[in-house]
């Protein structure tokens, strides 16, 4: 689906609203074999913005909620009405935020929090290393973020399900 999605129109206004994959490998780490996935250096979800400012609030602005909903929107158009996908898992952890400025970002982050390895390679050539996955957090004005839909993991194709409970 990840190919599919990258590849079906790349002009689509929505695509750039859906996960980027550049390209995938295969890992042998200490609990068995793994595909891990090259993707868009993404920053946090929408369920963390909804917690940010007070653990006990919920609600968004209602600015930040109309450019959300437009960008997911268009993402799901993309994914059905292009690649044929039906997105099964819509919630606010699988909306995800794009990164401003990738490389000043991430740099002040590996300074306060140096990335950690899962501890060897692959066999590829050059040699890959994985990195444990950390949270980047990026200060954007709520105006400027753009809405990426992350995670096509329980989705299926439109003319095959893969389970009939949603």
């Amino acid at each position: 689906m990840n190919c599919k999605i990258a590849t079906a129109q790349p002009n689509h206004r929505g695509l750039k609203h859906d996960l980027n994959l550049f390209d995938s490998f295969e890992f042998q780490g200490p609990h068995g074999q793994h595909l891990c996935l090259v993707t868009d250096v993404l920053g946090y979800s929408l369920q963390y913005i909804r917690t940010i400012r007070d653990r006990h609030v919920r609600r968004l602005p209602s600015a930040l909620t109309k450019r959300v909903a437009k960008q997911t929107l268009l993402a799901l158009e993309y994914l059905h009405d292009v690649c044929g996908i039906v997105q099964a898992d819509l919630k606010p952890d699988n909306i995800l935020f794009h990164v401003s400025d990738v490389d000043a970002v991430v740099a002040h982050e590996l300074v306060d929090d140096p990335s950690r390895s899962y501890g060897g390679g692959t066999h590829l050539v050059p040699p890959v290393v994985p990195i444990v996955s950390q949270p980047i957090l990026d200060p954007v004005p709520p105006t400027q973020l753009e809405a990426v839909l992350a995670d096509v993991g329980h989705s299926h194709w439109k003319d095959h399900h893969f389970q009939e409970l949603i």
